[in-house]
This record gives structure tokens, C-alpha cells and sequence, in this order.
């Protein structure tokens, strides 16, 4: 006698899992929607690159544990960078742009510029590198058009920031970046490094006012030091250390985000340069992970004025996140 239709089903699942180990099934109607979150590591410039410039990547980052969300840009230590040192060459990505007029005019056209105005735009941009595993949109260059991925971006990276603070490319590849749009059902895709966490993946709030340098944490040492905008590190103002959190400090809110998930306690201290976070491993996600969150951590600053640079500041100033420094 035939088997109903649904044991046929199972039936047919059940040889496909053991033939090859592993089966992934999607049925119309059945299956939970969710968007496909690419996971794009450091050093990689993927199959359909805008351009081709030199790799400056990082892939000894490890973004510590415990810190996730979405954080203002214009936070203090929120980015990285190694001091007096470009980690993006703006000039030869523009000047690869514009001699290839189709990829130029789909670049120009996913951040809302003309494509004549290429190299002004990406003289006022900024060199930095990502310090935390962080959720973006990029774009492919994909016959002809600007196809765009969400897609996690490993620590370590090399993006350019606007004024605002906003990643708008990736350095080795020339792909443009912006804000994400989806914000739930993320489904993470792709080989994980090996500190991936879903619960450090972090984005970027774009502020409205112009940011007139960005405070970057030296990923080679751990201190900080204050990057004007438009300059690539021959401006960099002197290194110094940001006071470290004590027992009674405590997080300020946080900004305005989706799901915000409960601050850490006062009383459980927060990392130091010194300490060292065990990386924590993944498989490649098929369910449904958290979506980042907002964290109170690391906390929102303004930035000192150049001024404060060469004496550090004592009080006033939250600390910025902790990265762990590199292997020497």
C-alpha cells in the first residue's frame, strides 16, 4: 500500500541526511522567513569587487566578550586604527574607480554622490579599522549594478567612515557599505572565524553632527589617540590612555536601538588591556540568532578637543571599549 504523502516526505529527508551528512530543507509555507547574514572575514575582498588596492586588514582582532549593540559613532574607542599609519589608500581607490566609468557610476550611485565628485568625497573621508565584528550592508559589483548583501564584518577590517561617523566603504575591495536594514530574522551564512560570537556582533548609529576627529584605540598597544577627519595618519594626535571603569562606575544609557538587552551589573568589572577574552567558536548558523542589540557598552562620549590631547583626561570621559592587543 503507498505511504501517505507526508511519510513520503520524511522518507525522502531521511535518505538525503544519509547520504550526505548534512541536509538543509525549505518548504514554502513551513519554513520561518528570515534574511541570510553573510559573514565577510578580514582580508577577504570576495568574488565582485568594485576595485582592487592593497590589503590592510588585521586578523589578530578579537573583540572582547560581553559587547554588543548598536553604539553612537562618534564613541570613544569605538573604532581602531595604528597610530601614524594609513591603513587605506583613498587615492588609488578613487583613481581605480574612475578608471572604470560602470563600477564608478554604481558606487557613486549607492551613496548618493555623482561620480565626477568621486575623488573631492573621498578626500574627506577616514581610514579606520573595524574593532568590533560589526553588521553592515555591502554591495557587490554584480553585472553592471550594486548588488547589496547584509553581511557581518569581521574585526580587523579596514573601512573609511564619513563625517557622520557611518562606514561607506570597504578598503581592500572598494565596496560600498551602509546602515543595515533588516533588524530581525537574521540568519548568519558562511565559514565563522574563530572568536565569531552572535552575541558580540555590534553596528554603527551615525550622528548628525560633524565629527571633527575620531578617537581611535591602537590595535598594536591598546592606547588611544585622536585621528582629525580626511586624514589618513600623518595628522594623528599624540597616544594616551583613557581612564579605565572602577568598581562604582556606572554604564550611561544607551542610544536609541531595536531590543535593547539589560546593561551588564555595576560590580562586574570590565576588561583591561591586560586581560585577554578566550575567543569563542561557531558553527555556521541555519536558525534564526539574536539580533544585535543595544548594549550599554561601550559607553557614548563626546570627544575631546584637541586641546586635552597632549594631557590625558582624568574625569569627564567614559572608557572606551577594550580590545585585546595582537600577539607580539
Amino acid at each position: 500500500m503507498p505511504l501517505p504523502m507526508s511519510l513520503q516526505i520524511i522518507f525522502a529527508i531521511a535518505v538525503i541526511a544519509g547520504g550526505t551528512g548534512f541536509a538543509v530543507v525549505h518548504i514554502h509555507g513551513g519554513a520561518k522567513p528570515g534574511v541570510d547574514v553573510d559573514l565577510t572575514p578580514a582580508s577577504a575582498s570576495g568574488t565582485d569587487p568594485f576595485a582592487r588596492t592593497a590589503a590592510t586588514d588585521r586578523t589578530d582582532v578579537t573583540p572582547p566578550r560581553g559587547i554588543s549593540g548598536a553604539f553612537r559613532a562618534d564613541t570613544a574607542g569605538l573604532y581602531g586604527g595604528i597610530h601614524n599609519v594609513s591603513t587605506c589608500d583613498t587615492k588609488e581607490l578613487g583613481l581605480d574607480l574612475t578608471t572604470h566609468p560602470d563600477r564608478a557610476a554604481a558606487w557613486a550611485g549607492v551613496l548618493g554622490i555623482l561620480p565626477v565628485n568621486i575623488p573631492d568625497y573621498l578626500a574627506d573621508l577616514t581610514p579606520v579599522l573595524l574593532q568590533y565584528d560589526t553588521y553592515l550592508t555591502k554591495y557587490s559589483f554584480v553585472d553592471g549594478k550594486a548588488q547589496p548583501v547584509p553581511a557581518v564584518i569581521q574585526a580587523g577590517t579596514a573601512v573609511i567612515v564619513d563625517k557622520f561617523g557611518q562606514p561607506v566603504t570597504k578598503c581592500n575591495c572598494g565596496n560600498p557599505l551602509t546602515q543595515p536594514t533588516a533588524t530581525a530574522g537574521l540568519r548568519y551564512v558562511g565559514t565563522p572565524w574563530p572568536a565569531f560570537s552572535r552575541a558580540t556582533v555590534t553596528s554603527v548609529t551615525a550622528v548628525t553632527v560633524t565629527i571633527a576627529s575620531f578617537t581611535l584605540r591602537d590595535l598594536s598597544n591598546g592606547m588611544v589617540f585622536d585621528r582629525p577627519i580626511g586624514t589618513s595618519g600623518a595628522d594623528d594626535g599624540p597616544a594616551y590612555v583613557l581612564p579605565q571603569p572602577g568598581p562604582s562606575w556606572t554604564p550611561p544609557t544607551p542610544t536609541t536601538g531595536p531590543s535593547p538587552s539589560p546593561p551588564p551589573s555595576p560590580s562586574t568589572p570590565t576588561p583591561t588591556p591586560t586581560e585577554s577574552s578566550a575567543p569563542q567558536t561557531t558553527e555556521p548558523s541555519t536558525t534564526e540568532p539574536s539580533t544585535p542589540t543595544e548594549s550599554s557598552a561601550p559607553p557614548t562620549t563626546e570627544h575631546a578637543p584637541r586641546t586635552e590631547i597632549s594631557t590625558p583626561p582624568t574625569t569627564g570621559r567614559q572608557p572606551p571599549p577594550v580590545t585585546q592587543a595582537p600577539p607580539s
